[in-house]
Formats: structure tokens, C-alpha cells, sequence
């Protein structure tokens, strides 16, 4: 017995849409086992920076970043194996500040101008490595504001 026309468009149809389908799931980001972004609290303050918590799993990171003020303050996300308080450096608007594109440095992610009293929220894909986070407006990097993580 042979197909019909119509019966072998749907098919034709159906198969397309299933090649289409699977190509669009490649650039969905991986997440730990479980299906659960893994939530980190970071709270920021004049002039330390302090993640809730020193490590996670690898895949979607959501941060909850408060900033408990008096200034202004932003996080940033640097993947590198520098100690914090050794990252390279440049000088930016008359101050020292951390190279975030310097040799051994790649910059991953920030959220800019967090206002005190405000939380800002930030979602990333983290692969395993070390992980430096800090505040890098003028000043505030060479003042305190940074802190390893680690994700495995």
C-alpha cells in the first residue's frame, strides 16, 4: 500500500520541525544535575565584597547582590588562578583599578551602578575553574572589595 501525498508532506513536515528543534537546543545553558540554578547571596558594603557562599557546581548561577552601601557599588565576575588582592592592574579615571581584560584575566559577567540599599540580580553559565569576584569602580578594588569562588 502507498503513502498518500498528504501523508508523506506530514511526515516531511514532521521531520523538518523535529532537525529544527534539536539544532536550537545546542545554545540552551547547561545546568547542575537536577535542573536547578544553584542561588548565591552576595552582599557588598564599603568595602568588602562577601559571597554567602565560597563555591558551586558548575552550569546557571544566579546571584542575589545586595548592596548594603554607603556607596555606590557594582559586581563584576572575573574567571582567573590570580590570588584577589593580585590581579593586574591599570590606572582608570586617576585611580588604580583591576585589569579586567589583563593577561591570566577573563571577564565573565557584571552588573554596573548597584545604588546602596539596592539588589540587583545577575544569571550566569559557570564552568569549572576559579573565579574572582570584585567591585571595580575607581578605588573600591585596591580598598578590599574582592573575594575568590570557586565552582567544580
Amino acid at each position: 500500500m502507498g503513502r498518500t501525498r498528504s501523508t508523506t508532506a506530514i511526515i516531511a513536515v514532521a521531520a523538518v520541525v523535529a532537525l529544527a528543534a534539536a539544532a536550537c537546543g545546542g545554545g540552551s545553558p547547561k545546568v547542575k544535575s537536577g535542573g536547578a540554578a544553584t542561588a548565591i547571596g552576595v552582599n557588598l558594603k564599603d568595602f568588602s565584597i562577601a559571597a554567602l557562599k565560597a563555591s558551586a557546581a558548575a552550569g546557571s548561577v544566579n546571584f542575589s547582590i545586595k548592596n548594603a552601601g554607603p556607596s555606590v557599588h557594582e559586581f563584576v565576575i572575573l574567571k582567573t588562578d590570580a590570588i584577589p588582592t593580585q590581579l593586574p592592574t591599570k590606572v582608570e579615571d586617576g585611580a588604580k583599578a583591576a585589569d579586567e581584560e589583563g593577561t591570566g584575566v577573563e571577564h565573565i559577567d557584571e552588573v554596573e551602578n548597584i545604588a546602596a540599599g539596592a539588589t540587583a540580580s545577575l544569571s550566569v553559565n559557570l564552568t569549572p575553574g576559579n573565579y574572582v569576584f570584585i567591585c571595580n569602580l575607581p578605588g573600591h578594588y585596591h580598598l578590599g572589595m574582592s573575594t575568590a569562588f570557586v565552582v567544580s
